[in-house]
């Protein structure tokens, strides 16, 4: 749920947005922890991410500092993001 955007849903479409962001920009981003609740099959990881963003095509940069919440769901005994939620 990137703020601004609709709600992407779906691998393939998520893959689709992830390789546009890193086809047309540097990232020089760190993600900060707040607050990790875990349990056996779920876990939410709220946080910050810091950082600069520089677009290719006219070298402008960006500066970061959002927060984020994710939702973490145990499968098969790995770990993968349900839902990320941040603005």
């Amino acid at each position: 749920m990137p703020p601004g955007k609709d709600e992407i849903r779906g691998v393939q479409n998520i893959r689709r947005n992830y390789e546009n962001i890193f086809a047309t920009s540097v990232l020089n981003l760190t993600p900060e922890e707040e607050e990790i609740t875990l349990d056996r099959h779920f876990a939410v990881y709220k946080g910050r991410t810091k950082g600069q963003i520089v677009i290719k095509s006219d070298s402008s940069t960006r500066t970061i500092n959002d927060k984020f919440v994710m939702i973490l769901k145990k499968e098969n005994g790995a770990w993968r993001i349900s839902t990320l939620i941040w603005n």
